[in-house]
């Protein structure tokens, strides 16, 4: 499959489960007017710092005064949007994978209300095993602790279905083309 193939087939997955998902330019340029456009509503933004992607990229949205580099746990509780980057994509169930490392990517994407995450097109597998098989995806999935994210948070456990229960009510992906 090829990569307009996989990103086509990741937007349908992913649109499914209620995820909104945006293909921009790699620059520094649309991917700051994409995520000032993300973050648009109130409240704080919590950002981590890349894992995979270059963070020139994130240079002119690091210019946003409402970014919260180092947060508090009260900060870190209370922020609406959570920017992180992923270091891979599954075309077949819409999934981003998310490091679990010291720039806090992980935390970043559970606690706020909204979680933004921004990936590279060159990143996407088909599948989920594609992730464990595919160098160089397989050396960073097999040297880290990540997870799979496929939508927001929502459980149905005692009733009708809530979103936001257990992560972010809401999931927006950035692709970067």
């Amino acid at each position: 499959m090829g990569k307009d193939q996989l990103i086509e087939k990741f937007i349908s997955m992913a649109r499914q489960v209620e995820t909104t998902v945006e293909v921009i330019n790699k620059s520094a340029k649309d991917l700051e007017k994409a995520l000032l456009k993300a973050t648009s509503g109130e409240g704080d933004i919590v950002f981590a710092k890349p894992d995979d992607l270059d963070p020139q990229l994130f240079e002119l949205f690091r210019k946003n005064e409402r970014i919260i580099e180092n947060p508090t746990d009260e900060q870190l509780a209370g922020a609406r949007y959570g920017v992180t980057d992923c270091f891979a994509g599954v075309a077949r169930t819409g999934s981003v994978c998310v490091a679990m490392t010291e720039k806090m990517g992980g935390s970043y994407s559970l606690f706020p209300a909204e979680h933004i995450v921004v990936m590279d097109a060159d990143t996407l597998v088909a599948r989920p095993r594609d992730v464990f098989e595919q160098n160089p995806l397989k050396e960073k999935a097999m040297n880290r602790d990540f997870v799979f994210i496929s939508s927001s948070s929502a459980t149905a456990d005692m009733g009708p279905l809530v979103r936001g229960v257990h992560g972010p009510g809401k999931l927006h992906v950035i692709i970067l083309k």
